[in-house]
Parts: structure tokens; C-alpha cells; sequence
């Protein structure tokens, strides 16, 4: 065959490179968006400044405890169960915190959503081991930048996605 035509193999390979940076850019947002609509967030929910605290507080929180279970998990589940596991957690989490009316309730949803971006961190460089092993310096830095890109991605858009949309609820959702 000539090189021009793909190959099961190859296109394969391309969409799981392809998935690996979706999933990196969807591992920061659950902690980028919350930030910068945390004053409409906290007077909404009638949250108090030291919950505001813990809120900020969570993402380091649940990396930390998150990333200690992380290898438990993984040996438990397989690498790629444990990471349709990761996107169910975070999406779970993102949207139901943007819809309960309890400052309790948020933090809650907020864990669970920033326990599966922690899992998520720990994911990538196995899968970007298992599936590239040949080009790990590439796929690290695809995902190591689509990691810092959703990050500042989701704090640049979730406020005028907020005002747009109605509320920060909106925003942070997306």
C-alpha cells in the first residue's frame, strides 16, 4: 500500500490521540469556571465566605485524596473503564452542581466533579504510554496543552457565556 491511504490501525490511532487531548482539555474547567463567577455563585446560593473558602479549597483537596486513590482505582477497574468512570464523574458532577439551590449540595457535586479531573490527571500519561509508546514526548505535549487550555479556556468564556445564557449557572455548566 502507499503511505497516502489510511489504515484501520493508523485512523484508530489518531481518534484515541484525539480522545486523550478531548480528555485533557475537559480535566480543568470544573475548577477554572468556578472562580471567576464566585461572587454570583456565593449571593445565589446564599453561601458564606468560609464556604466560599472551602470551595476554592476543594480543587487541591480532591486532587491530593483523589490522586493518593487514583492507582487503587485503576488497578481495580482497567485503565479504560476507570476513565469512561473519570468523564461520568466530572460531567455528573459539573452539571448537577450548576442546578442544586444548597451551598452543601455544590460542594458535594463540586467533589465529585474535581475527584474525577484528579483521576483523570493520573490517566493521562498511562494512556499516553500504552497507546503511543513510540511517540510519548508528542502525546504528552498535546495533552499537557490541551490541559492548560481548557483551563483558561473555561475561565475566558464562563462569564460571558453567564451573562449571555441568563446566570452563572449557565456558564459554568458549559
Amino acid at each position: 500500500q502507499n503511505g497516502s491511504v489510511p489504515t484501520p490501525q493508523r485512523t484508530g490511532r489518531w481518534l484515541v490521540g484525539v480522545a486523550i487531548v478531548l480528555l485533557a482539555v475537559n480535566l480543568r474547567p470544573a475548577v477554572g469556571s468556578v472562580g471567576v463567577v464566585l461572587e454570583a455563585l456565593r449571593g445565589d446560593l446564599g453561601m458564606s465566605v468560609t464556604t466560599a473558602g472551602l470551595l476554592t479549597t476543594l480543587p487541591v483537596l480532591c486532587f491530593a485524596a483523589a490522586g493518593i486513590a487514583a492507582h487503587s482505582v485503576i488497578a481495580k477497574l482497567g485503565l479504560h473503564v476507570t476513565t469512561v468512570l473519570v468523564l461520568v464523574l466530572a460531567v455528573t458532577g459539573v452539571v448537577v452542581r450548576s442546578l442544586v439551590d444548597s451551598p452543601a449540595l455544590f460542594l458535594v457535586f463540586s467533589v465529585v466533579a474535581l475527584s474525577g479531573c484528579a483521576i483523570g490527571n493520573i490517566l493521562l500519561p498511562p494512556l499516553a504510554k500504552r497507546h503511543f509508546p513510540d511517540h510519548i514526548a508528542g502525546i504528552s505535549a498535546a495533552y499537557g496543552a490541551a490541559l492548560m487550555g481548557g483551563g483558561a479556556i473555561s475561565s475566558f468564556l464562563t462569564v460571558p457565556l453567564s451573562s449571555t445564557l441568563g446566570d452563572w449557572r449557565w456558564g459554568t455548566a458549559a
